[in-house]
């Protein structure tokens, strides 16, 4: 039966749960993490493993969504900025390395840097600029960045071929899916069981139509 998570700072503004663990972004702007932490993806500077949520470094006020994968984490900050923090063997804390990082990194620059949404996948990440656009990076060996290519990205590229501006994204293991504000549904990456959608096996590096 569901429990009380013990100890956040009052009301909860989002939430997101990876593999093995959960964020949490609170009604005053703050993040904090539980659970696994053996590629940092708690974000308080540490390997240790926390049964009761930990602040993430540097994030006490202004954060206002937060998104978990298998084994890191990332968040929205004050000036529409993304940071993330774990596991970044693919690229997918999206700093120009492949190190990984206990603390939050500030996604480095990128088509429309500015982002209203986060989407962390199993080994990339992408996020819905201010302007509606799409940008994706990380892992690629599938084409779920959507940049018509299959090439690994350690910063953000922007997802080709939208028919108008996204308003939101979701990330998978290896594929992506946005929504636009018209109301379509595009899905890009691997498709060996049809997650795309749109009618065939055949993986697309470039967003399909859903149907």
């Amino acid at each position: 039966i569901p429990v009380p998570v013990a100890g956040l700072p009052g009301a909860t503004g989002s939430i997101a749960a990876g593999a093995w663990h959960t964020c949490v972004a609170s009604s005053g702007g703050s993040v904090w993490c539980f659970g696994a932490n053996g590629e940092g993806q708690l974000g308080d500077g540490t390997f240790t493993e926390s049964s009761v949520p930990v602040p993430v470094s540097g994030m006490s006020s202004g954060f206002t969504s937060v998104s978990a994968a298998d084994l890191m984490s990332c968040a929205t900050g004050p000036g529409q900025e993304t940071f993330c923090w774990g596991d970044n063997g693919y690229g997918e804390l999206g700093d120009g390395t492949t190190t990984s990082s206990p603390v939050p990194v500030m996604v480095v620059g990128g088509p429309d840097s500015a982002v209203t949404s986060i989407a962390a996948g199993t080994g990339h990440s992408c996020a819905v600029t201010n302007k509606g656009g799409l940008v994706c990076w990380g892992g690629n060996p599938d084409g779920q960045l959507g940049d018509g290519s299959t090439t690994d990205r350690t910063l953000p590229v922007s997802v080709l071929g939208l028919p108008g501006p996204i308003s939101n994204v979701v990330a998978g293991q290896s594929h992506s899916c946005a929504i636009t504000e018209a109301g379509g549904v595009l899905c890009w990456g691997y498709n060996g069981f049809g997650e795309l959608g749109d009618g065939t096996y055949a993986s697309s590096s470039i967003p399909t139509p859903v149907g």
